[in-house]
């Protein structure tokens, strides 16, 4: 999974080697829930998430990938 900031936007790119459910979610450093990008099956293959937040404040965001066999978290600082 790769996390991107572009202009002001989020990007966030994954790989799934086969159909399943995914939650994509962005934590604060305290474990806040600060948004879910994405919580539905997905097929195989990559896939593109945008996430557009003006109201986001800056700091450092945990972006959680949760799928059936595996949980990935990345770093994400906004500044």
């Amino acid at each position: 999974a790769n996390v991107v900031l572009l202009k002001g936007k989020v990007v966030v790119d994954f790989y799934l080697p086969g159909r399943q459910r995914v939650r994509v979610s962005v934590s604060d450093l305290n474990g806040r829930e600060v948004k879910c990008l994405a919580d539905q099956i997905f097929e195989q293959g990559n896939h593109r998430i945008n996430w557009k937040d003006r109201n986001i404040r800056p700091g450092i965001y945990l972006i959680k990938f949760r799928g059936i066999k595996y949980q990935v978290t990345k770093r994400l600082l906004i500044i």
